[in-house]
């Protein structure tokens, strides 16, 4: 996700970007969880199955201590491709409300609608600069509408 300073953008935008925080906070603490906890496991599996080899300790390590290793990293693997796999689950989470919110407008004409739909599936990660480009032309639209 695009780092962005909340305190910069307009009350409509941040309005928005309040309500995709808050549909994303749960699966943010379990990535940053998982991302935290696997990797280092990792690290410290592979080092220590990986150091013995490097050095004249090879024999001295038992079998038990080699096997608690690769389990470790093993765990370490599968919790990082976790945390990686709902970091993906969260960017696709996002594009389906981005584009939700860009359907559900009633003050956008259905062809433009359809082209940011279109714009947004096509990326691979969220863009929120045309999310924000959108939100901005709605905003422009409905004070035009009220004057």
């Amino acid at each position: 996700m695009q780092t962005i300073n909340s305190k910069s953008l307009p009350p409509f935008i941040q309005q928005e970007m309040d309500k995709i925080a808050t549909m994303i906070r749960p699966l943010m603490k379990k990535v940053s969880l998982f991302y935290m906890i696997g990797l280092p496991l990792l690290i410290l599996g592979i080092l220590n199955m990986v150091l013995p080899f490097l050095s004249a300790e090879f024999s001295s390590i038992s079998m038990t201590a080699r096997v608690v290793y690769a389990l470790l990293a093993a765990v370490g693997l599968s919790l990082f491709r976790e945390s990686q796999f709902l970091k993906k689950q969260m960017h696709q989470s996002v594009k389906r409300y981005i584009a939700e919110r860009i359907k559900k407008s009633i003050l956008i004409e259905e062809h433009e609608k359809n082209r940011y739909v279109t714009r947004v599936n096509k990326q691979k990660q969220m863009d929120l600069p045309l999310f924000f480009h959108f939100l901005t032309e709605e905003h422009k639209r409905k004070e035009r509408q009220y004057r």
